[in-house]
């Protein structure tokens, strides 16, 4: 992907930070700071400029022909920022793409954090090291990449441990309101904001299995207990139901929260049309690897998608694919909610 930007002359840029200081308030008095080195905190331009270095250093690597075919096209790397990923088939071109990455990026002035750099294997690499120069890179088996556990085995369930506790992370950075309210409408509507997004962080990727559903449900559930002010041993004494739990709260449910966040990230995957890697992934089929042996098979991510809206003629055969319902908006849109004309 070309990133493409209006940015100023260089000596332009220095002449705008000549004399620039920022200022520190310490003890209700004003200390001023002069800015010898990079911008001011805050100044849009950083983000520009670095993304701008960074572009002009990935098309001094000579990385046309790395990568993993999808489709055809290679696919080399990921980037986000600073947060790089590079893929690769092998172990010896992942050092090669290393070292070629580090060089370049030292003509610049930028360095290579080798302490946070890790590499994770699939079941199909070898166990061959991976090197920067003399430093052999730690293995791995898991990642936090963008705020998302990525684990070598694809699994959910360690991220899902991770959402957790963030949604008692949220929770208790709001307890104080939710305990001093008693709004109903109020309350659903803070933990709806909060609690909710923390809980299902990233769901628009998930693979949910039935049983990692009820996962989630569960989770959801004790905090929508603590919500109304009830625990496990009240309910039960209570002979209450989560059903009757949920029109206490008022909140929204996390199943439908995270279904429905997937069905609108879907639907924005297939309408691209800019030659984005989430397009080009979602629909591509791998030939020539074959899926590890398991009963049941892993759970796709688009299986889901595929069970519910693929439309099928009376001997099963897919008559319309979800991707093709997906990229009309307002169908999309009406298989969601049929209210929508």
């Amino acid at each position: 992907m070309r990133l493409s930007f209006c940015v100023l002359d260089v000596l332009d840029i220095k002449a705008c930070y000549d004399g620039c200081t920022t200022t520190l308030i310490l003890f209700q008095r004003e200390v001023p700071v002069a800015v010898g080195k990079g911008v001011r905190q805050g100044d849009p331009i950083s983000p520009n400029l670095f993304s701008a270095v960074l572009e002009d250093v990935i098309s001094h690597c000579s990385w046309e022909e790395r990568g993993v075919r999808i489709d055809g096209c290679p696919l080399s790397h990921l980037r986000f920022a600073d947060y790089i990923v590079l893929v690769t088939s092998t172990p010896y071109e992942a050092s090669e793409m290393l070292a070629e990455l580090d060089i370049v990026s030292h003509a610049v002035g930028l360095k290579m954090n080798t302490k946070k750099t890790k590499v994770m294997r699939n079941c199909f690499a070898t166990s061959a090291p991976i090197t920067v120069g003399a430093t052999q890179l730690e293995d791995v088996d898991e990642y936090v990449y963008l705020g998302h556990l990525i684990t070598s085995q694809n699994k959910l369930k360690p991220e899902l441990a991770r959402r957790k506790r963030a949604g008692w992370a949220a929770f208790s950075s709001i307890r104080t309101v939710i305990d001093s309210t008693k709004d109903v409408k109020l309350r659903a509507q803070l933990f709806d904001s909060t609690v909710l997004p923390a809980l299902c962080y990233g769901a628009e990727t998930w693979s949910l299995t039935k049983s990692l559903a009820n996962q989630l449900r569960v989770a959801h559930a004790s905090l929508e207990r603590r919500l109304v002010g009830l625990n496990l041993r009240q309910q039960r004494d209570r002979k209450l139901h989560n059903s009757d739990i949920r029109q206490m709260s008022g909140v929204k449910d996390p199943l439908r929260y995270v279904a429905k966040m997937k069905h609108r990230w879907a639907g924005n995957v297939a309408r691209r049309c800019d030659g984005r890697w989430s397009t080009t992934t979602v629909g591509w089929y791998p030939r020539d690897k074959k899926r590890p042996l398991s009963r049941p098979p892993p759970t796709r991510w688009a299986d889901s998608l595929a069970a519910e809206y693929n439309i099928r003629d009376t001997r099963g055969r897919i008559r319309v694919h979800w991707t093709t319902r997906a990229r009309d908006r307002v169908e999309w849109i009406r298989c969601w909610d049929p209210r929508v004309s």
